[in-house]
């Protein structure tokens, strides 16, 4: 029974059979394993060696005086690309400063030159800038800014404090000593005629605690305004009856400017800072310096005028006491249009505050302007016109009161510019109105009037535009009148002669009520444009014009007018109609300035004119 339920069970249950198993196998796959872990071991110390055997690049280190939150890993940035990373941030020994160890990537170690310059790029929000907003959500980084002109290869750096304003700033820098900072601060410029000239790179106490250094980097184009008697201030808000200035710095920060010194001067590096902008801004080539001696100040200082009849012609530079203290010394400037007023027989008066005479009459008082109540002025008048001109450095002695009999001198003395050779004198043109009536179109008369300039000349003659002094065509009865200097002429063709533009009027013996006559032999014709200048009188400044802004224009229609046209387009006040052109070689009349149909042109004075008068 037992053996036949055996045989069943082995028929329904098969057996598993057990071999031992094969040793080679076994050991070929172990030996796989290890070969594999071996290879990469060796790829991995093949790789170590080749990293660590690979060019670090070069090591600087930057001293910043602040390390604004930059951090070992941070990058250097040039152009926006990663061209280093910080290595290690340490106080310096002194505690002053913080010391930055980084490396530059072996592509950009050429960057580390002398001139190179560096700074931690940081949020900075102010009034005059924004910048480094990039750097709110990410990390701080060093940027770089290679020297335009590299020194040789360096490894220690001053790192600055606040990015560069201006791209090409060179090497080359001032330093001028200011007794007060007035909130300067590294970054900000040397402002020129509103032109970004330099930058300040450094702002410190001097080492006697007596002022303020400060270190200024020019551009290139700039570097010649390093001269001997250039004058440096800082701009900022002031307000004086003198005027208003430096509003700009309210919103705009501070800034250094200045006024450049004479041409051909020596070189110099270090200035002292003046504590205030001087009186004038611009000094023209060609004023007349001279010194005023005095017992007392008499409330002068610098921007206290000069007059001569009421009208300022200079102001005071300097006031202070003499070598030996003995006399007060004023020093003024008198502008290049009216030095030849000032004769060496010229006696000089101070005007200061308000004079007051009390009498039977009243209260009489007398002052010359605002200015003079707080900042004092001088006044002055020459006895005759044959004396000798002053030069520059002569000395007056200044009086405290006016002697009645100055007031009385009368001499007549032309008024001159420096923009002539020689000092040769200007005209004194005449205001005029040229009258006459004319019927409209419905047959009404009305009266016309037109204005200009006109000269008087020597030879008994008036000289000026065709339209100034030509009879009107089509004017009523044919009357044309000409008012000026008080009377009535009547301009007809008998007395008018007319050529190109350009009339001479000639004056009876009655007529002839003009001083300041202008010499007939100062006239020419000119041949083509030249350097000229345009002038009207002493009260307006005299216009310089070159020649190459000017081009010849002669009409081809019968009748029309040859004249000298403005390349680039100008505009003038109605009021210079018939402006005197002077010829800046000679100085004599070469044309008028034309504006009656409302294009600018020069009318110069045609040759047949003068056969003809």
């Amino acid at each position: 029974m037992n053996t036949e339920n055996q045989n069943q069970q082995s028929t329904e249950f098969p057996q598993a059979q057990i071999q031992p198993a094969n040793s080679t196998s076994m050991s070929v796959l172990k030996a796989t394993k290890l070969w594999w872990l071996t290879l990469i071991c060796v790829l991995i110390s093949l790789g170590l060696v080749y990293w660590s055997s690979r060019p670090q690049g070069m090591e600087i280190q930057i001293h910043f005086d602040e390390g604004h939150g930059l951090k070992i890993g941070d990058a250097l940035k040039f152009k926006g690309i990663d061209v280093g990373t910080v290595k290690d941030i340490q106080l310096s020994k002194d505690s002053k400063q913080v010391d930055v160890t980084a490396v530059l990537f072996e592509e950009s170690k050429n960057l580390a030159h002398q001139g190179c310059d560096f700074w931690i790029v940081r949020p900075q929000v102010s009034l005059s800038k924004v910048s480094g907003l990039e750097t709110v959500v990410g990390a701080r980084y060093v940027q770089v800014r290679p020297s335009q002109n590299p020194g040789p290869a360096a490894h220690f750096f001053n790192g600055m404090t606040a990015p560069p304003t201006i791209a090409n700033i060179s090497p080359f820098k001032i330093h001028i000593n200011f007794d007060e900072g007035h909130g300067l601060k590294k970054g900000d410029l040397l402002l020129y005629r509103g032109i970004e000239i330099g930058e300040v790179t450094e702002v410190v106490l001097q080492e006697d605690l007596s002022g303020v250094q400060v270190t200024i980097h020019l551009v290139k184009s700039a570097q010649s305004i390093a001269r001997t008697g250039t004058l440096f201030w800082i701009e900022r808000p002031s307000v004086s009856l003198s005027g208003v200035r430096g509003l700009d710095t309210i919103v705009g920060g501070r800034y250094v400017t200045l006024l450049p010194g004479p041409d051909n001067t020596f070189t110099q590096l270090v200035f002292k800072g003046l504590s205030e902008a001087p009186p004038i801004l611009e000094r023209s080539e060609g004023g007349l310096e001279i010194i005023l001696e005095a017992q007392e100040r008499n409330g002068l200082q610098p921007s206290s005028p000069v007059t001569y009849r009421g009208i300022s012609v200079g102001y005071i530079t300097s006031v202070g006491l003499a070598s030996d203290a003995g006399l007060v010394e004023a020093r003024a400037y008198i502008k290049p249009t009216f030095r030849h007023l000032v004769r060496v027989d010229s006696m000089f008066w101070a005007i200061s505050g308000v004079e007051v005479e009390l009498g039977f009459t009243g209260v009489k008082m007398n002052m010359e302007s605002l200015q003079t109540i707080t900042a004092g002025g001088v006044a002055f008048r020459t006895p005759k016109s044959n004396s000798a001109n002053a030069t520059t450095g002569r000395r007056f002695d200044l009086a405290t009161e006016v002697e009645p009999s100055w007031l009385e001198w009368e001499p007549q003395l032309a008024v001159g510019t420096h923009l002539l050779p020689g000092g040769l004198t200007l005209p004194s043109p005449a205001r005029a109105s040229l009258n006459w009536s004319e019927r409209n179109y419905v047959g009404l008369l009305r009266d016309r009037q037109r204005d200009g300039w006109i000269l008087p000349l020597s030879n008994s003659k008036l000289i000026s535009l065709s339209d100034m002094l030509s009879p009107v065509e089509g004017a009523h009865e044919g009357k044309t009148t000409l008012a000026v200097e008080g009377q009535e002429l009547t301009i007809t063709e008998d007395n008018s002669v007319s050529k190109s533009g350009v009339s001479i009027f000639t004056l009876h013996s009655s007529q002839s009520i003009f001083t300041n006559l202008w010499p007939s032999a100062r006239l020419r014709s000119p041949k083509e444009p030249e350097d000229c200048i345009l002038w009207i009188s002493a009260s307006e400044p005299a216009l310089p014009i070159a020649q190459g802004r000017m081009e010849k224009q002669t009409p081809e229609a019968e009748g029309s007018t040859p004249h000298w046209q403005f390349k680039q387009e100008l505009s003038f006040e109605d009021s210079w109609n018939g402006a005197s052109v002077i010829s800046r070689n000679d100085g004599k009349l070469i044309g008028f300035l034309h504006l009656s149909d409302g294009n600018p042109k020069i009318i110069p004075l045609p040759e047949k004119l003068f056969s003809k008068s």
